[in-house]
């Protein structure tokens, strides 16, 4: 019967505490993890434009080996744009997770 009172009191200490989803990282570590994806942003956004310039090149070339290349290459960089901008989705998230 002394159990009972126990296990209620123990749910209800479990039950009033709040949940916090964050992860405690050194200052340093989350100004590095933070300028690696700046980074990586600015990279895979700068490779898209070149791919871009050069599948522009390639279909203002106009033979149809040369277009067809191109469509190709277009179609990655639409790919690679949207996994850009996914990351900087990622970035942001991580951010408010890690509380920036």
């Amino acid at each position: 019967m002394s159990i009972k009172p126990a296990l209620f009191s123990a749910f209800n200490a479990l039950s009033m505490a709040p949940i916090k989803m964050a992860a405690s990282m050194p200052s340093g570590l989350q100004t590095t993890l933070n300028n690696i994806m700046t980074a990586g942003q600015a990279i895979g956004g700068g490779l898209a434009g070149i791919f871009l310039v050069i599948s522009g090149i390639k279909f203002m070339h106009g033979s149809r080996d040369s277009v067809e290349s191109s469509k190709l290459r277009l179609a990655c960089v639409i790919v690679g744009v949207i996994i850009c901008a996914g990351c900087s989705v990622l970035k942001t998230w991580l951010q408010g997770l890690m509380n920036f």
